[in-house]
């Protein structure tokens, strides 16, 4: 199972990390990651993101109703490819199960 390390904090404006993407734009993210995602990274964060790393789904939490600004994402990834990026169709699928992840988060916290 790939695993992240330990963030010192959180920079909302980090190139390229998708929960960033996620939370900046207030949407939910499925990416699939190049080979040399790492190599992307700024040099402080690349050595705390796992290189075996395939993909990546963040989904922004709100809080009650106020679902212009998100407080926190939900991020789930892992080390074995699950969806090819032309099968819309999953990755939507993948993307609707994060949002309703979300909404549980959003009702045990408001």
């Amino acid at each position: 199972m790939a695993k992240n390390f330990t963030y010192d904090g959180c920079r909302l404006n980090a190139k390229n990390i998708v929960m960033c993407k996620a939370y900046n734009t207030n949407q939910v993210i499925f990416e699939n990651l190049p080979e040399n995602h790492c190599d992307t990274y700024e040099d402080d964060i690349k050595e705390k993101i796992d290189p075996n790393i395939k993909w990546v789904l963040a989904c922004p939490v709100w809080y009650k109703n106020h679902v212009k600004q998100p407080i926190g994402v939900v991020v789930i990834f892992g080390a074995n490819a699950i969806v090819a990026d032309n099968e819309t169709d999953k990755i939507r699928k993948l993307e609707n199960i994060a949002l309703e992840l979300s909404k549980v988060l959003t009702n045990v916290i408001s």
